[in-house]
């Protein structure tokens, strides 16, 4: 293998070899592929095309059977019939008249087997019936029939005029002698009409031997056809006639049997309400065409579900042979090239090998004769190069060599010291300048560590210095110039200017020094120094001598800056200043004004100037309030407060003043100074926001912090009085909707217009307040509530009755319709009403009152008005008591679980239980739920209880796992404050942790109602428990309000039948018919089914048909403790 030849003739052969099988490989599959992506169209073409033939001549029945009906020999027989004519001699011509024509029929359609006429009045029993006879067809009338007439199976629903319904495919068991096969066959029935009424009914018995060998027939060859009934998948069809329907007695043969895939799949294709109602798809070895037909008119019709398999091999075997052949060819030319490039390689690598035995040579020295210099192609072309090559090489060693003695001399020339040490610091190089400045001869130098040339302290480190450089790179040293110390020979200190850099040669370190002699220059700037210090001293004490006289005149010239400086700053105070400033003198003349003065008051400097600065006084303060203000100025020399002006155009404004007195150092007055601010804005400001506290922004009525100031002052004014006061909380019905439906917009007005009525209709010192901000405003009397809730006071009541006048105007009020952008719409309202002080004495005891009441109203049917009672009183402090032992039982944890089994129905075996929270009261007996759950849920003691729900069934059912083969599902219900808590998954996987159970078996019971709030988060939820491994079960199903299209997004495992829907199973036709689809839907989307609430024998049964997963009930067990429990699952093993 060391052969070059031999490598080029195997790197040859392997290359064509992959590539060849590679390629063929890939079109061998292509075309495969391409041919059976081909036959499944061409497949089904063959199969639609054939039961087009199959299906026409029944599509087409509805005709010759409406002729039959409506001919005129079977409607003067009806017309006996329903009038009972007596002429018994009359009504059997008219019977052989209709005998005659439904022989013909007979005749003219062979393959039916009977037709039966039968009475609607007379129950279905038959008035004829013909049955096929050899060439004549035998008739047999209602007289002779006797008793054995009775009527067909009764309808599932009525028949319309005019319509023909075909019956599932059966066996033919009339037909067929004793002991011998039946055949298959259908049904048809017509309505036969007289004079627009039901009268009869006309059913034709039709088999479907001879269309089925026809539809064998023409799909005969390489492929098996099957036909089976839609109800049990028995075959009508079958490529062994043996396994058809009826054909051996005692046996019955379906599709689920043989083939239980195909089966699913054509059950799939049998659920699918809209698209097509057909598959191709391949089979293991086998191409499938499934699809359903109707045998009749499209949606009246029979279905037929049809299989028709084709051997893969049908379809591939010719194109398999080709290829084998094709290999064999490949093979022929595989060798073929394998021998001719053998014989090629060897021509080629020849020359080459003794062309390395040449350039093997030159390497050791020796000048080998080279050969194949005198050819043109690439071999003679690599010898003229590496003769090139050779020359090259050997002119450049002279060069080098040349260059190397070069730079010797520069080395052995230079001035400056310069040596060279390796990576361990021994010195390799050490030139005339280096043994002139340190001492030592080249011979002492060469061979030692360069700490030879150091001070000690340097010496002993500089091996490290090495040693981290080459480890870690970059030192101040190397690269850079510095001065340092070194060693003499003769011990003394040398000064030098020291460069340092690195190289690399024939992969070792070197370093370079260049050491520079710094002596001389030290002697130079010693002397230097000196001079300069005794030129220092000279000029320090002459500079003492000008700095104390240049002190006393930077002094004096501050003092004046400083001042100057002052002057300035008050002057630009003054002018710049945004409030308005006034000087006066003694006698308070105004001295001057600054440009805000002019701004805000309108008189300029020169009006104002030597006049009193009442110029701008307002008139709106007595005298006595300028008396208070000189005795502060005369007391604290200052006065601050709000003042009311007047301008130069004569309007009047306010303004915050501050007067100043100004004394002299004697204590008298040398000025008065006035600054000021305009407070107009201000002013404006502060009103707004006095309306916006108190107002609604909506309506323009107060708020609810008016209402409730307004509240208390009315119990002030009915205590005194000793009057009564009405609270009326008014909530609008139907809003939310309209508010929904047109938008904010139109909802914002509605909200106006009804603030309107309530204002026409109570009067001026009732009040009508909104729920919303909380400030207060005294002089307001109408006021309004907040969002769609509003409040009437009715003060200075003669009798609580009075109240009940206002409400009845309040609701016929609100009923009147508004016209919203030329549309009615129509509202309502629930009023509240509460007495003071029959109900209550204070403010908010009012309000929950009329709230309790207005709760009632709802309750009442809306649209109403309902007083506070004492009942509703004692049920609130009930609520509250339980409240409270509801907090307390939740931190003490004293509440139970019962657990209620769950039953596999087909295996009858226990597969899991549901946990179900029970609260025992002191006395041993147990709080309803109903009492409990829902209050949990308002004031969210819920989520705490369900934490310990979750992990309590967990480590119960752990406990009874430990001691089970077949390990227990438990379910918990997991409520809606539960669901949209952010740490639910953390929630869920503490309690599995915790406990240690198996994920998959914990199921968590959701309600359709928590899932419809927020959908895509509740999927998101949903998702993120699925992710961990859970069951997910929705509860209570059918009773909420999701839809079909957001069920199939939820990643849900099962559907819990409500047990409302269990009870009246036997006998609601509508509550059975519910069941049915949900077991249904729940097998079509893939979930389990679980039924709720089974108590009879009869449920359990009819769940049974409807292949329910799984029930649950007072029929399997009541909810039980964990002790009876597990005495319970002991006694169902044994």
């Amino acid at each position: 293998m060391k052969s070059l030849t031999h490598k080029l003739v195997i790197f040859v052969s392997a290359l064509v070899v992959v590539v060849v099988a590679i390629s063929g490989w890939f079109a061998y599959e292509q075309t495969r592929h391409l041919l059976l992506e081909r036959a499944l169209p061409s497949l089904r073409a063959k199969v639609e095309a054939s039961m087009g033939d199959f299906l026409k001549p029944y599509a087409a029945a509805h005709g010759p059977l409406q002729l039959l009906a409506t001919a005129p020999s079977m409607q003067a027989l009806l017309r006996a019939k329903l009038a009972m004519d007596v002429d018994q001699q009359k009504t059997q011509v008219l019977l052989r008249d209709v005998e005659n024509l439904l022989q013909n029929y007979i005749k003219f359609y062979p393959d039916t087997w009977q037709i039966r006429l039968e009475g609607v009045a007379t129950n279905g029993a038959a008035w004829l019936i013909v049955v096929p006879a050899g060439a004549q067809p035998i008739a047999v009338v209602e007289d002779k029939l006797g008793q054995t007439n009775q009527g067909g199976e009764p309808e599932a629903s009525p028949l319309r005029a005019g319509e023909v319904r075909y019956s599932a495919i059966e066996s033919d068991i009339s037909q067929g002698a004793e002991g011998k096969p039946s055949q298959a066959g259908l049904s048809m029935t017509l309505r036969v009409d007289y004079a627009g009424q039901p009268a009869a009914r006309l059913v034709v018995y039709q088999k479907l031997t001879h269309s089925l060998e026809q539809l064998r027939g023409a799909l005969a060859g390489a492929g098996q056809l099957y036909v089976v009934e839609p109800r049990h998948f028995r075959y009508v069809v079958h490529p062994d006639r043996a396994k058809q329907l009826g054909q051996t007695l005692g046996t019955v043969w379906g599709l689920s049997e043989e083939f239980p895939l195909l089966a699913e799949g054509l059950a799939a294709l049998q659920s699918v309400q809209t698209g097509g109602r057909s598959l191709q798809r391949e089979d293991g070895e086998h191409l499938v065409h499934m699809a359903w037909y109707t045998v009749g008119q499209a949606g009246r019709g029979a279905d037929v579900g049809v299989i028709y398999r084709l051997p893969r091999q049908a379809v591939l075997g010719a194109f398999d042979a080709l290829v084998q052949r094709s290999l064999w060819i490949n093979l022929a030319l595989v060798m073929v090239a394998l021998l001719g490039s053998a014989l090629f390689a060897g021509s080629v690598t020849r020359p080459l090998r003794h062309l390395a035995q040449v350039i093997s040579g030159y390497g050791r020295g020796e000048h080998l004769p080279l050969q194949y210099t005198e050819r043109s192609d690439e071999v003679g072309q690599i010898g003229e190069t590496f003769l090139e090559m050779r020359q090259a090489i050997e002119a450049r060693t002279q060069a080098l060599e040349e260059e190397e003695q070069r730079l010797n001399s520069l080395f052995e020339s230079a001035v400056d010291g310069i040596l060279i040490i390796d990576a361990k610091g021994i010195i390799q190089r050490y030139n005339a300048g280096a043994c002139k400045l340190f001492g030592y001869t080249s011979k002492e130098a060469l061979g030692k560590n360069v700490s030879l040339l150091m001070q000690d302290v340097v010496g002993q480190e500089h091996d490290l210095f090495i040693t981290r450089f080459l480890q870690e790179g970059g030192t101040r040293v190397v690269g850079n110039s510095r001065e340092v110390e070194a060693r003499h020979k003769d011990g003394s200190a040398l000064p030098v200017q020291l460069s340092v850099s690195h190289f690399k040669y024939a992969g070792e370190d070197y370093f370079t020094g260049i050491c520079h002699d710094l002596r001389h220059q030290h002697w130079l700037q010693s002397a230097l120094k000196m001079a300069n210090d005794h030129l220092e001293s000279q000029v320090a004490e002459r500079t003492e001598d000008l700095t104390q006289a240049n002190q006393a005149l930077q002094q004096e010239v501050a003092e004046h800056q400083l001042t100057q400086a002052k002057l300035f700053l008050v002057n630009q105070v003054f002018e710049k200043a945004r409030q308005a400033i006034v000087i006066t003198d003694h006698n308070n003349k105004i001295l001057d004004v600054n440009p805000a003065y002019e701004a805000l008051t309108g008189f300029q400097k020169q009006q104002v100037v030597g006049h009193d600065p009442a110029v701008g006084k307002s008139g709106r303060h007595d005298p006595a309030f300028y008396a208070r203000m000189w005795r502060s100025l005369l007391s604290e020399n200052h006065w601050e407060g709000e003042v009311w002006d007047r301008r130069s155009d004569g309007s009047i404004y306010p303004k915050y003043l501050s007067i100043d007195r100004v004394l002299d150092r004697q204590g008298s007055v040398l000025n008065y100074v006035a600054m000021f601010q305009d407070l107009t804005e201000q002013k404006a400001t502060e009103e707004e926001l006095e309306r916006l506290s108190h107002y609604d922004p909506l309506t323009g009525l107060p708020n609810r912090a008016l209402f409730r100031n307004r509240l208390e002052h009315e119990f002030l004014v009915a205590r005194r009085h000793n009057r009564s006061v009405a609270l009326v909380l008014i909530n609008l019905d139907r809003f939310k909707q309209i508010n929904d439906s047109f938008g904010f917009t139109v909802g914002d007005r509605l909200l106006a217009m009804v603030a309107k009525r309530l204002e026409q209709l109570v009067r001026k010192t009732d009040l009508i307040a909104r729920q919303e901000n909380r400030q207060e405003r005294d002089s307001d009397t109408l006021s309004r509530l907040g969002g769609d809730e509003f409040s009437i006071i009715l003060a200075e009541l003669r009798a609580a009755e009075d109240a009940a006048i206002v409400a009845r105007r309040t609701v016929a009020l609100l009923e009147e319709p508004y016209d919203i952008e030329g549309q009615e719409v129509f509202l309502g309202g629930s009023l509240g009403v509460s007495i003071y002080p029959e109900n209550a004495e204070s403010l908010n005891g009012m309000i929950q009152c009329a709230e309790r009441a207005l709760v009632k109203a709802k309750e009442g049917g809306r649209n109403t008005f309902r007083f506070y009672s004492e009942e509703m009183n004692r049920h609130s402090a009930e609520q509250v008591r339980l409240e409270t032992e509801l907090r307390r039982a939740v931190m003490q944890e004293r509440f139970q679980l019962h657990y209620q089994p769950k039953l596999e129905i087909a295996t009858g075996e226990i597969e899991g239980v549901e946990a179900l929270v029970r609260w025992p009261r002191r006395d041993g007996r147990m709080f309803s739920p109903d009492a409990f759950i829902p209050l949990a849920e308002e004031t969210g003691l819920i989520v705490p209880l369900g934490r310990w729900i979750l992990k309590q069934a967990c480590a119960d059912v752990v406990a009874i796992n430990a001691q089970r083969v077949r390990p227990l599902r438990v379910a918990v219900n997991l409520s809606a404050k539960q669901f949209q808590q952010e740490d639910l998954e953390q929630m869920v996987l503490e309690a599995l942790e915790e406990t240690g159970l198996e994920t998959q078996l914990l199921e968590l019971e959701l309600t359709e109602s928590m899932m419809m709030g927020d959908v895509d988060e509740a999927i998101n939820t949903m998702s993120i428990l699925k992710g961990l491994g859970l069951t997910l079960s929705i509860d209570d199903f059918g009773t909420g309000y999701s839809s079909l299209s957001y069920l199939k997004r939820f990643p849900v495992d099962a559907l819990k039948i409500d047990q409302s829907f269990v009870r009246d199973l036997e006998r609601d036709s509508e509550d059975a018919a519910i069941v049915h689809a949900v077991c249904n839907l729940g097998e079509s989307l893939g979930m389990k089914v679980v039924a709720e609430g089974i108590e009879t024998q009869l449920q359990m049964d009819f769940l049974r048909q409807l292949n329910c997963d799984t029930g649950q009930g007072y029929f399997i067990a009541r909810p039980m403790p964990l002790a009876q429990l597990q005495d319970f699952l002991a006694q169902h093993q044994g």
